[in-house]
């Protein structure tokens, strides 16, 4: 558990969290996944998983998989967070993550998140608007 609390504070996605709220998470072992190199965390078009991811270490490939291709699109580093999207709306995958080495992730579910008291869940909920709101306004200004 220390380990996973000491991940947890270089994550800037936690830093508005308490110390005692970023314990909570911490203890919840089934809320932290490892992948192996190459193995898939998410894959895009699935439509029954709508899991918030955040890269506690290791790194990622975003992938762009069309029938007959895939495109690496974005390699994603420690604390970064995907499936936000699906997770605030339900929402299928609009890409593929693929591990890039060893890849450790804070995996939570809708249903996990109901767990959490309101306030926890305002403050995650919150954050993940923000994290919305500046990919589309990246995105949009790529265009």
């Amino acid at each position: 558990m220390k380990l996973m609390v000491k991940l947890i504070a270089k994550v800037p996605f936690f830093s508005k969290l308490s110390e005692k709220e970023r314990a909570i998470l911490a203890e919840d072992d089934s809320l932290f996944e490892i992948f192996a190199d190459g193995e898939y965390i998410v894959r895009q078009g699935v439509e029954d998983d709508y899991s918030l991811y955040i890269l506690m270490s290791g790194n990622v490939d975003v992938i762009n998989e069309s029938d007959d291709a895939e495109e690496s699109i974005l390699t994603m580093k420690e604390g970064a967070v995907f499936g936000e999207a699906s997770f605030l709306a339900s929402h299928p995958r609009t890409a593929s993550v693929r591990a890039q080495g060893q890849a450790t992730v804070f995996k939570m579910s809708p249903k996990a998140s109901k767990r959490l008291d309101c306030p926890m869940q305002l403050k995650i909920n919150t954050r993940l608007s923000k994290i919305l709101v500046e990919r589309l306004v990246h995105s949009e200004n790529r265009t």
